[in-house]
């Protein structure tokens, strides 16, 4: 187990290290932007996992048709100086940065 442990770790430094650019040019991580407080608040969304055909649908039977229709989990973090806008990020990331929220409330 503590090798599942630490290989999770590994997980979670390396999407949290990961470098992005902005619209604006500028180069940051994650990891950065969370402990910045660049962020408002995190989301776990449900979205479609596949895009909707109504022909396709409509000649499934009842069990298919759930199936089709089922929902996958999105994870999202709020931009603070614009509320309209997220990222969408992995579950570790996100776990991360609801840890980091609830300390700083407590």
């Amino acid at each position: 187990m503590p090798d599942l442990k630490k290989a999770n770790e590994a997980r979670l430094l390396k999407a949290l290290n990961k470098k992005y650019r902005d619209n604006e040019g500028v180069i940051y991580t994650l990891q950065e932007r969370i402990e910045n407080d660049y962020y408002s608040h995190g989301e776990k969304a449900a979205v479609p996992s596949i895009e909707w055909n109504r022909r396709k649908f409509n000649t499934m039977n009842e069990k298919e048709q759930k199936e089709y229709e089922q929902k996958r989990a999105e994870y999202r973090l709020w931009l603070k100086k614009d509320n309209r806008c997220f990222v969408i990020v992995p579950k570790m990331v996100y776990d991360y940065f609801s840890k980091l929220e609830d300390k700083i409330k407590c």
